[in-house]
């Protein structure tokens, strides 16, 4: 049975439990419950952040959630001194428009904060891209002065973006490409694609002649190294099994990365869905994540990295390099 954790003597427990993966590379049985019930709290977050979210217009194109893998989280102890009860991104919502006006009009009314929601900090990606060309905007919140959640705004050609660059990701297992890490010719490839969706969404600021060289060095990466080609034939090969026959409350994905099935599970109870995530991250080759989203039709457009989906990224930088 998972301990029963409350915000107020949970934050020394669930430090010690990250402490103790940090040092060790393992969880223990009861640090690893400690996790499952951390995660657990943070459903609160989200459901006010959608709900705050769907009070709003425009109302986006597409609104998903989800509590952070614990691969996710691993990988982030491992690289950071952060304490696991201050990560900011454990709850995450992800609004995505149609176009960066909508984008930056969300990101301006959400800055005022409600009785339950503290707006604290934002990061504009839009305005300066991160290194590798990953655009969006994230804001965080505090959830009661308890928990803390992240908003996540894109337009969609910022989402075909980054989900591209998590399908490549995924191929491989290991995120290298959001790291800076993998091959070189990759992290060139994804950056000069966002620098041209920028120049078509009218964010970034290229000259015909910029624009020209990116466009031809797009196509000596492409020919050298077959991306669109690789892309291509990670889109053919992922079987789909819905599950989740009626409406749920909370929804667990769960993909098999070697038969390359992903299942879609459906529950009411949040303790049966977080126990049954528990069982599959313990699994090999397996990823789990639970996730929140209004309609299942839009599951492949929110999360495409988990069907290797890059068709929409394709077409559209294909329109620009021809």
């Amino acid at each position: 049975m998972s301990p029963k954790v409350t915000v107020e003597v949970a934050k020394s427990q669930i430090d010690k439990a990250g402490e103790f993966y940090r040092t060790n590379g393992v969880w223990s049985e009861n640090a690893l419950e400690l996790l499952s019930s951390f995660r657990g709290m943070h459903e609160r977050a989200i459901r006010a952040l959608r709900n705050n979210i769907s009070r709003k217009k425009p109302r986006p194109f597409i609104v998903a959630s989800r509590l952070k893998r614990r691969f996710s989280i691993e990988k982030k102890l491992k690289r950071f001194t952060t304490k696991l009860s201050q990560m900011q991104d454990i709850a995450g919502v992800r609004a995505i428009y149609k176009n960066i006006k909508d984008v930056r009009l969300l990101a301006g009314q959400m800055k005022k904060s409600s009785s339950v929601l503290k707006f604290r900090r934002e990061k504009d990606y839009i305005e300066s891209p991160k290194d590798d060309g990953y655009r969006g905007i994230h804001q965080i919140f505090d959830y009661h002065q308890e928990l803390r959640i992240e908003l996540q705004i894109r337009t969609l050609l910022q989402h075909f973006w980054a989900t591209s660059v998590e399908v490549l990701d995924m191929k491989n297992r290991h995120s290298q490409i959001k790291q800076g890490e993998g091959e070189e010719w990759h992290r060139e490839f994804f950056k000069l694609a966002s620098e041209l969706f920028a120049d078509v969404e009218k964010s970034g600021c290229l000259d015909e002649n910029e624009k020209k060289e990116k466009i031809e060095r797009v196509k000596e990466l492409n020919d050298e190294h077959k991306i669109f080609d690789t892309l291509t034939a990670l889109s053919k090969g992922c079987k789909f099994i819905n599950e989740a026959k009626t409406k749920k409350q909370h929804y667990l994905m769960v993909f098999d990365f070697e038969k390359r099935v992903i299942n879609l599970l459906g529950f009411d109870s949040l303790d049966l869905a977080e126990h049954t995530c528990k069982f599959f991250e313990n699994k090999e080759n397996v990823d789990a994540v639970l996730i929140r989203l209004d309609d299942v039709k839009k599951l492949k457009k929110a999360y495409p990295n988990y069907f290797l989906d890059s068709i929409k990224f394709i077409s559209e930088l294909k329109s620009i390099v021809g």
